[in-house]
């Protein structure tokens, strides 16, 4: 069951409920104050600026940001294997759009392709060809950065500013959520930062796997930890065994 929403603002802390009207309305009014107090409440990771509106899927909770444009985009993708399973790689003409790992479900990954840009999903290893190859060089030991553009798929400036952020973090180092927080001018926005990691759709590309807890543990990551493991081992110059993404 789905409601078309109409707001400034959404907190994004609803991702976490199953929504109903009244407690939208109430999230609502609550994610004024969020938007302040970002830094000092734990749950209140970030707030959205929707366009049009809010797609919210009730049964299985989950935001569609509405874009201004209703023009329909054929986005293309290819699936290549790597050492930490298989990734699919998705690009509207030569921007990639979304990077997947293994265990996304890419099947469930297509569908919201489709949701977001409103045009079909089409496979086309050759058209992908521009970007697979940077990944393969990546894997092979011969690429430490990634020259592809990329289109950012939210229109949160938070969500983007530290999305983009993380392709400043040298191969082979490490950053904690506070010490990215504190590089953004955002002390204090430790949680709020391991979240937008958490939904970083261009891993690798926007090297997520560099940011870690402060006590070096792994934290937040859309892949596994032995993915996570094996990128941070094998960008130290270790040889990690092959795991799954």
């Amino acid at each position: 069951m789905r409601f078309l929403l109409r707001a400034r603002e959404i907190c994004w802390t609803r991702l976490k409920v199953r929504l109903t009207l009244s407690k939208y309305a109430r999230g609502y009014r609550q994610c004024q104050t969020c938007a302040d107090v970002l830094s000092t409440v734990p749950e209140a990771h970030l707030t959205e600026s929707a366009y049009a509106g809010i797609m919210v899927n009730v049964d299985q909770p989950r935001w569609y940001i509405m874009s201004r444009t209703t023009t329909p985009e054929t986005v293309r993708y290819a699936i290549l294997p790597s050492p930490i399973g298989e990734l699919l790689v998705a690009a509207i003409d030569q921007e990639v759009v979304h990077v997947a790992f293994q265990n996304h479900n890419f099947e469930r990954v297509i569908e919201r392709l489709q949701t977001q840009f409103g045009g079909p999903v089409l496979r086309d290893d050759e058209a992908l060809k521009f970007a697979t190859q940077q990944f393969e060089e990546y894997f092979a030991g011969t690429r430490k950065s990634f020259e592809l553009a990329t289109r950012q798929p939210t229109p949160d400036r938070f969500l983007s500013e530290v999305q983009q952020s993380l392709a400043t973090i040298p191969y082979g180092e490490t950053l904690s959520y506070g010490e990215l927080a504190i590089r953004l001018a955002r002390p204090g926005a430790a949680r709020a930062v391991g979240s937008a990691c958490a939904r970083n759709p261009m891993p690798l590309i926007q090297p997520c796997h560099r940011v870690v807890r402060a006590d070096g543990s792994y934290g937040e990551f859309s892949g596994t930890p032995e993915a996570k493991e094996y990128l941070l081992a094998f960008e130290r110059g270790d040889r990690p065994n092959a795991s799954t993404s």
